[in-house]
């Protein structure tokens, strides 16, 4: 059972005790709180417990605690919701709120625009600097950062900004005006949300205004970014693994939904494995004239795929950050070619002394080096591309790592491998 001595606890904890208790006892203990209190509670519960709460709650106590939800934790749950359960919440949402939220829902779920908080200190640039501590002092309103305050002309126009320490040492008699940063470092609701990271990072701030044209729309905290690149980073994961990412934590995942998750990409694997088997088909011959060509396909196989995984987690990592653009292909095309010419000498290095220790002979052992060298580059290219182009198609880059590049490379460096192979060998 939950305390009833409401929050005394650390929020985190009081809803992390809340999300394991039974529905029964969750609208028991929401019910002994405050609007306030409970939408500050809600927003850090899992999205489809807060959901299931706020319908079972009666109309006007949810619509209470909705109107006290910041923007982006609206937002935030909208997003995580289907369309049905999506229009179930807007009847409990108040009619100008539901308004201002679905305009924002109409932007793109990797955009600015769908991390904005409305809960942000604004005032007037004519305001003296006591009034305003006098207002924040007094104010029952929670605010999701009081890092800054930002300064707006009549219109809604974002005009300066300042933070909350310049404006404790101010003199009680100057005006906002006098005191406020004119030159902002602000974003657009379009922008990329890697662009917001990179802002808030290089600019070192914890809080980043979003403007529309010079319209102030809101912030963006850093706890909200932090949020969203764990999401991320989970999907990446998942990606990276071949799967579609989970939309709830793991254990309250049914089994057939984890089954639907991963089934699509394993049997579209499956289907690009037959590749590799079609390949070997083709070179039966070949392999039926040199037997000792079979010992290697393991190796050479492994090692293209090994190399192109490791080249796919680097990029993807420096796209992420923002630290490789589109615009910057040839260079690491150029980079990665380098990297995989002195990769593939020491691996081939490697590959010949295998071999030799094998006692395979030394025409075999020359193949086998060749072809290691090969599949390097030739690894090395694909894995650099793939995630460009990718991005160049608004797709995640993470979908062509592991399991997709292995599958590919494995193919294709067969066909490297046999090419070499008839080449130096001179099978029919």
């Amino acid at each position: 059972m939950i305390n009833q001595n409401k929050v005394k606890l650390p929020l985190f904890d009081t809803a992390k005790k809340l999300e394991q208790s039974a529905r029964k006892e969750q609208l028991a203990f929401i019910k002994t709180l405050t609007a306030s209190e409970a939408a500050e509670i809600l927003t850090y519960l899992e999205n489809e417990t807060q959901f299931e709460v706020l319908m079972a709650l009666d109309l006007f106590f949810a619509k209470q605690i909705l109107a006290h939800y910041a923007l982006d934790d609206s937002l935030d749950l909208l997003t995580h919701l289907s369309p049905t359960k999506e229009e179930k919440l807007f009847t409990r949402i108040d009619e100008n709120a539901a308004r201002d939220i679905r305009r924002f829902l109409l932007f793109n779920k990797k955009t600015a625009g769908r991390l904005i908080t409305n809960h942000v200190l604004t005032f007037s640039k004519e305001e003296k600097v006591l009034e305003v501590i006098c207002a924040i002092r007094q104010t029952d309103k929670k605010f999701d950062t009081l890092s800054y305050l930002y300064v707006l002309a009549e219109n809604g126009d974002l005009i300066g900004v300042l933070s909350i320490q310049e404006l404790l040492v101010a003199e009680d008699s100057e005006a906002l005006s006098e005191i406020m940063l004119t030159n902002m470092v602000t974003i657009t609701p379009e922008a990329d949300r890697a662009e917001v990271v990179l802002k808030l990072k290089d600019y070192n701030l914890s809080a980043l205004p979003v403007v529309d044209g010079q319209s102030f729309l809101g912030i963006i905290t850093f706890d909200d970014v932090m949020d969203m690149m764990e999401e991320e980073q989970s999907e990446d994961v998942q990606r990276m693994g071949g799967a579609s990412p989970l939309d709830k934590p793991y254990l309250k995942t049914s089994v057939w939904l984890i089954y639907r998750k991963r089934i699509f990409w394993l049997l579209l694997l499956f289907v690009a494995e037959a590749y590799t088997g079609t390949v070997l088909a083709h070179y039966e011959e070949t392999l039926t004239q040199v037997i000792a060509l079979t010992f290697f396909i393991p190796l050479l196989i492994g090692t293209g795929g090994n190399t192109g995984t490791q080249v796919t987690t680097t990029l993807i990592r420096a796209i992420a950050l923002g630290e490789v653009r589109l615009r910057d292909a040839l260079k690491v095309l150029k980079k990665e070619v380098t990297v995989g010419f002195l990769l593939g000498i020491s691996l081939a290095l490697f590959a010949l002394g295998r071999s030799v220790i094998l006692g395979v002979g030394i025409n075999i052992a020359a193949v086998v080096a060749i072809a290691a060298f090969c599949i390097v580059i030739w690894s090395s290219i694909i894995a650099a591309l793939l995630p460009l182009i990718l991005k160049k198609l608004s797709l995640d880059p993470a979908v062509v790592s592991g399991p997709f590049i292995t599958t590919f490379v494995d193919g294709t460096g067969l066909i490297i491998y046999f090419t070499v192979a008839k080449l130096l060998l001179d099978i029919a």
